[in-house]
């Protein structure tokens, strides 16, 4: 067994004006902080982070708050409201500031937190949340399984050299066309988010089991295709709003 690290993706969502204060404090007191302003601030923890890894400051750059791993507590939503609460530290409150967030990927029992960032982008804080597994590890292969992401095919894998194709994906697509319509049909549109997402990822949970036995009884390493910008682009209105939705980095 080998340990590697990924990165979940958090969007942090319905912050109440006094903890979106205290999250754009923390973080536009960083900057300052970090161009050598005298008497900001910042919690401690979050100030010996920015000096360990900060060094070299360009001017104009925003830099995200790096949270210690032991100062970070991750918990499961049981409503609708968000997929977790993460609590952070910051200085403007004692025991931290507990915010919603929605993950592109769900967070396993075992695996281990790590160093996390919080940053802005666009008006909007997001939360990069590291963590630690443990997989097995080959020691040699016999091929490769190539995997395209897409929408209309949304899971194309190809196994070289025997050039064995199969598309998975497709109940992914059928539950969120399902649940889009329920929305529809409903006066609020309120409580089939949740449903939704928990469908979503059982379905990629036996999609990437399915492959992932195929590749480890096969001696397969897996190679995703690059997408970078997968999500930007412009199709319509309908199918932009399938396209956004699909869980490619989730799968990733």
């Amino acid at each position: 067994m080998k340990k590697i690290r990924k990165i979940v993706q958090c969007g942090i969502v319905n912050l109440t004006d006094v903890k979106e204060n205290l999250l754009g404090r923390e973080f536009e007191n960083l900057q300052r902080f970090l161009h050598r302003e005298k008497g900001v601030e910042l919690y401690s923890a979050n100030k010996q982070q920015a000096e360990r890894y900060y060094e070299k400051i360009k001017d104009g750059k925003m830099y995200p708050v790096s949270i210690r791993k032991d100062l970070i507590d991750i918990r499961e939503c049981d409503s609708d409201v968000c997929d977790y609460f993460v609590k952070i530290p910051v200085a403007g409150r004692r025991g931290g500031v507990n915010v919603p967030v929605n993950t592109h990927m769900g967070i396993e029992e075992g695996w281990e937190i790590c160093e996390s960032k919080l940053f802005r982008k666009n008006g909007r804080f997001y939360l990069n949340v590291t963590v630690e597994i443990e997989v097995e590890e080959v020691e040699e292969y016999e091929g490769v399984l190539g995997i395209d992401l897409g929408l209309r095919n949304p899971v194309v894998s190809v196994a070289l050299p025997s050039r064995k194709s199969d598309f998975r994906g497709r109940e992914i697509k059928q539950v969120q066309s399902k649940y889009f319509y329920l929305r529809r049909q409903s006066e609020t549109g309120k409580g089939w988010h949740r449903r939704e997402r928990d469908k979503v990822r059982d379905q990629l949970h036996k999609t990437t089991t399915k492959i992932a036995n195929y590749a480890e009884e096969n001696k397969l390493v897996v190679a995703v295709g690059d997408l970078s910008g997968v999500q930007n682009q412009d199709k319509g209105r309908e199918m932009n709003r399938k396209l956004h939705r699909f869980p490619h980095y989730s799968f990733r």
